[in-house]
C-alpha cells in the first residue's frame, strides 16, 4: 500500500508540474499558428500599363464669315507608360493620390469643308489625380478617379497633294475614371482601368496659301481609354 501511495503522489506532481514546465520552454518549441493574409494598401507605389484609346474631335472655322462645322472625326491607337502615387487605407476606406505619363498613338483623320482633310494625333498624356475606393475583400480594391490631365497634340489641314498647314498644342482638360485593383501579395498588384478625357474647345491656327492666309479652327477633343497595368508598393 505504501508504494502504491507513492506512485500516486509522482504522477500527481508530474500532472501539476506540467503546464508550468511547459511555461518555462523556449519560445522556439512552441511557435504560434501563422497569422492570416491581410495586406495593407497605405503607403507609395510605382508602376507601368498599357491599354488603347479612342479619341475624338469635332471643328468649326470661321473662314471670312460666320463660324460654321468643319468636321467630326475620330481615331485611334495604343497608349502606354508609367505611373506613381501613394494610397492611405482607413478600414475599408482607400485614398490617395496619382501621378501618370502616357505616351499616345492615338490618331486619325477625316474630310473637312469638301475637299480638304483635317487630322489630329495625340503624343502624350500626363495626369494628377486623386483616388478614392474601398476594399471589396482582402485583396480587391474598386475605386474612382479624378483631376487635372494634359494632352500634347498636333493638328493638320489642306488638300491632299495640293497644300498641307499643321499646329501643336499642348492642352489642359480634366479626367475622370473607374477601376479595380487586384494584390497579388504585398507588393505587387495588378489593375485595370478606364479614363474619359475631356479638354474642351481650344482655337488653332493654321497657315493656308489661299484664301485670308490664316484659318483659325475651333476643336473639341475627348478621349476614352481603356488600360491594364502593374503596381509595385514601394513601402
Amino acid at each position: 500500500m505504501t508504494r502504491g501511495l507513492l506512485l500516486a503522489s509522482v504522477a500527481a506532481f508530474a500532472l501539476a508540474a506540467t503546464p508550468a514546465l511547459s511555461a518555462d520552454l523556449p519560445a522556439s518549441v512552441y511557435k504560434a499558428p501563422p497569422h492570416a493574409y491581410a495586406p495593407t494598401w497605405t503607403g507609395f507605389y510605382v508602376g507601368a500599363h498599357i491599354g488603347a484609346g479612342l479619341g475624338t474631335s469635332d471643328s468649326n472655322a470661321n473662314i471670312g464669315g460666320p463660324t460654321i462645322a468643319i468636321a467630326n472625326g475620330s481615331g485611334s491607337g495604343v497608349i502606354g507608360g508609367g505611373q506613381i502615387g501613394y494610397n492611405v487605407q482607413s478600414g475599408w476606406l482607400v485614398y490617395g493620390i496619382e501621378g501618370a505619363f502616357t505616351g499616345s498613338g492615338i490618331s486619325g483623320d477625316s474630310p473637312c469643308l469638301g475637299t480638304f482633310t483635317c487630322s489630329g494625333s495625340a503624343n502624350w498624356y500626363a495626369s494628377i489625380t486623386g483616388r478614392v475606393g474601398g476594399v471589396v475583400n482582402d485583396r480587391t480594391l474598386a475605386y474612382v478617379k479624378g483631376g487635372a490631365v494634359w494632352m500634347d497634340a498636333d493638328y493638320g489641314f489642306g488638300i491632299p497633294g495640293v497644300f498641307s498647314s499643321t499646329a501643336s498644342e499642348t492642352r489642359l482638360g480634366y479626367l475622370i475614371g473607374a477601376g479595380v485593383e487586384y494584390k497579388f501579395n504585398e507588393h505587387w498588384s495588378g489593375f485595370s482601368e478606364y479614363n474619359f478625357m475631356d479638354f474642351g474647345r481650344d482655337n488653332v491656327d493654321f497657315v493656308v496659301p489661299i484664301g485670308p492666309g490664316t484659318v483659325t479652327s475651333g476643336i473639341n477633343d475627348t478621349a476614352h481609354v481603356f488600360k491594364v497595368g502593374v503596381n509595385y508598393k514601394l513601402w
